[in-house]
């Protein structure tokens, strides 16, 4: 092998040590001379390997733009449905709230301790008869439910709304559906896909076929 390869290199450099070399081409002349003068069992398997290279580049070439020129357009999306949140209220106070008494419920005595009115009797019942709690309604919570009820009763005029909206959006989506949908399904777009079909099966011929071609002119050339 390699007896043949300095042979061909020996050979190359005395038909160029025969002349002046100027010139790059000149150079390049010399070497398809060698070439041409080379056994056809030594420059077939390159010239063989090589032509295939160019093949598969040019499957490449071409397969690639076609597979991208000829997608589909993207499919409309259809509209989400939005729902509508009621506005913040404030904490849920308690149901029921001690009732204030101001005078003792026993002696009828005037209260100013605070936990006396809460207890309902004064300091000096309160240690024979004990506490009188009476747990009322709380009127902040009838407050409070009066904000939570105004706050759902704007959440669902929001809601209509929205649902309105929504169906609108829905109608108009699925004219531009069926226009998609009539597109794809026309010639047209039934021709793209099969372009589309055949400029990948081309890419991937290229693709796959390439590293094989470079493996190959590697692999032959140093024969030659």
């Amino acid at each position: 092998m390699s007896e043949l390869a300095t042979g061909g290199r020996a050979r190359l450099m005395g038909r160029v040590g025969r002349r002046p070399i100027r010139s790059s081409g000149a150079f390049f002349v010399a070497g398809v001379s060698m070439v041409l003068s080379e056994p056809v069992s030594r420059v077939l398997p390159v010239l063989l390997f090589l032509l295939c290279f160019l093949a598969a580049l040019a499957l490449l070439l071409t397969g690639t733009p076609t597979w991208f020129r000829t997608r589909d357009p993207k499919r409309p999306r259809a509209p989400r449905a939005v729902q509508a949140t009621r506005r913040r209220v404030p904490p849920e106070p308690g149901r029921q709230v001690h009732e204030i008494a101001y005078n003792c419920v026993i002696c009828g005595r005037p209260l100013t301790n605070a936990q006396s009115m809460r207890a309902r009797v004064g300091s000096t019942c309160i240690q024979r008869y004990g506490p009188r709690y009476k747990m009322v309604p709380n009127p902040e919570h009838e407050r409070w439910r009066g904000l939570v009820a105004a706050a759902e009763a704007d959440r669902v005029d929001e809601q209509a709304r929205l649902d309105v909206e929504h169906l609108r959006a829905m109608t108009q989506y699925q004219q531009v559906a069926d226009v998609w949908a009539a597109e794809r399904a026309s010639p047209a777009g039934q021709a793209r896909r099969e372009a589309r079909q055949v400029g990948g099966r081309l890419m991937l011929i290229g693709v796959t076929a390439l590293p094989v071609m470079l493996m190959g002119i590697a692999v032959t050339l140093p024969f030659f």
